[in-house]
């Protein structure tokens, strides 16, 4: 079963022993986000999902690093291993029936019923539970973080930022959004995020431009919020095939906007397009603080939370393991999707260098340098890799979770160590954003690497009384007793 609440979701992190609860009062100004990196750095692949019960001049308890297990991701979407998730997504994704309107999909498997994963919209939810309106408003009552020094405001880090297209289409996506007072945000839209340029639309247009942020529920969402999707494949639908489950949605009280019915809280105005500009700096997923300007600023209208609510955050840092562990599974997504556009990729790794999301790495089966450059450019392609910058096709040899030989690859095509100068291409887009595409797949043709040959390791473990080098190996190095 999904959770629907952050409340379930601590439970079962709690029965598994993977909650941390820290009963000091701490400020979420610097310290929360402190400590949180700390615990995480201590723990490193065991992270505990972090509660804190008395942020200073709050009564709403913070939660972060909640996706930052392994298990505690799979946990909460029902799978054993990622196997089994990707089993069920590409049944899920594959393509619909001719005639109708989906044309994305991972390919293989059965058809499901994809009438399941659509929300529903019910009439009431928790997330209404309490409402605020008018003098009441007060954003200075929610625990925000100012993370780090250098950032100019406090900033909610981990809400839902949702908007419509005319037409009706929703997009969630996960944008910093900084209080600037009581009752207003800026909103930190890339040149990417759809939202940004749903709202310069409707600035040409003149018209006031509604928007509601969502802290909580399901913690799938805010993965589902960190990616971008495909056009074809709607935000709540695909959480509803991460979690297996449709998403409960309710209409918010003050905007047209349909909103998580068991989120924690809920922030609704609108955009005026008459309204000014605000700038400041707030810490990205990379762990850089960024400077922006001309910021639109989200004037509120209603906020509505449960009688008792949570405030989920997210400590944006370089190599936190949020990033890592749900980068696993986009990598698995990136994979199945690139095959099906180029059948030569064999594997495929966002490294922690690029923090699971800058960097790609994939390998490739084939070392005709058109061939890699197709691989290369179909990966930049993918609406899922738009977030990297850097490309590296590498060769079937070699590992690329093992960073440094990867890195290695494409010294040694640099170097001219490999087959003549064919061995490195590199290629910038057009794109605005600019994409480096490396090829290092034929680094080692010429004459291979220099290392000692399989008949040599066999005759000197037979000589060792070892049936294997890596046994004669462990033999040897063994310390004396």
């Amino acid at each position: 079963m999904p959770f629907d609440d952050l409340t379930q979701f601590l439970q079962a992190a709690s029965d598994a022993g993977e909650l941390e609860r820290v009963g000091v009062e701490l400020s979420p100004r610097e310290e929360i986000a402190a400590v949180t990196q700390e615990i995480c750095r201590e723990f490193r692949d065991q992270s505990p999902l972090i509660l804190f019960e008395h942020p200073s001049r709050s009564s709403m308890p913070v939660a972060t690093n909640l996706l930052g297990h392994r298990q505690r991701f799979l946990r909460a979407t029902g799978a054993s291993d990622l196997d089994e998730l990707i089993a069920r997504l590409q049944a899920a994704l594959n393509p619909f029936p001719a005639g109708r309107d989906w044309k994305f999909g991972l390919g293989g498997g059965p058809t499901l019923d994809r009438g399941r994963f659509l929300p529903r919209v019910i009439r009431r939810g928790a997330c209404q539970q309490v409402i605020k309106l008018g003098k009441d408003l007060d954003l200075g009552e929610l625990p925000l973080l100012q993370s780090w020094n250098g950032e100019t405001h406090p900033a909610i880090t981990s809400g839902l930022v949702i908007t419509e297209s005319p037409d009706g289409r929703p997009s969630v996506e996960l944008v910093p959004a900084a209080m600037l007072d009581r009752e207003t945000l800026a909103l930190h839209w890339q040149p990417s995020h759809v939202g940004g340029t749903l709202w310069r639309q409707a600035r040409l247009e003149n018209r006031p431009f509604p928007v509601a942020i969502a802290l909580g529920g399901d913690p799938l969402l805010g993965y589902v919020a960190s990616l971008p999707l495909p056009r074809p494949l709607e935000p709540w639908v695909f959480a509803g095939m991460l979690r297996n489950e449709s998403v409960n949605l309710i209409r918010a009280r003050s905007v047209e906007l349909n909103v998580p019915a068991d989120a924690e809280i809920i922030l609704e105005g609108y955009i005026d397009p008459a309204a000014g500009s605000a700038s400041g700096c707030v810490a990205g997923p990379d762990g850089l603080l960024v400077a922006r300007s001309q910021l639109p600023v989200l004037r509120l209208s209603a906020i509505t939370h449960r009688a008792n609510p949570i405030f989920p955050a997210r400590v944006q840092g370089f190599d936190f393991q949020e990033e890592a562990v749900t980068g696993l599974l986009t990598e698995r997504l990136l994979l199945s999707m690139l095959k099906l556009i180029n059948p030569h990729a064999v594997d495929l790794h966002l490294p922690a260098c690029g923090n699971h999301r800058q960097v790609l790495f994939v390998g490739s089966n084939c070392d005709d340098p058109s061939v890699v450059r197709q691989l290369l450019q179909a990966a930049g392609s993918l609406p899922l890799a738009s977030a990297a910058g850097i490309f590296v096709a590498v060769g079937p040899q070699v590992d690329l979770r093992a960073t440094d030989a990867v890195w290695r690859e494409v010294a040694l095509s640099v170097s001219g160590s490999g087959r003549g100068d064919s061995a490195l291409s590199l290629n910038v887009s057009q794109q605005s954003t600019g994409q480096l595409f490396i090829d290092a797949t034929r680094t080692g043709a010429a004459g291979g690497l220099a290392r000692a040959s399989e008949e040599v390791l066999a005759r000197i473990a037979e000589r060792l009384g070892s049936t294997s080098w890596d046994a004669a190996a462990d033999a040897v190095l063994a310390p004396p007793v």
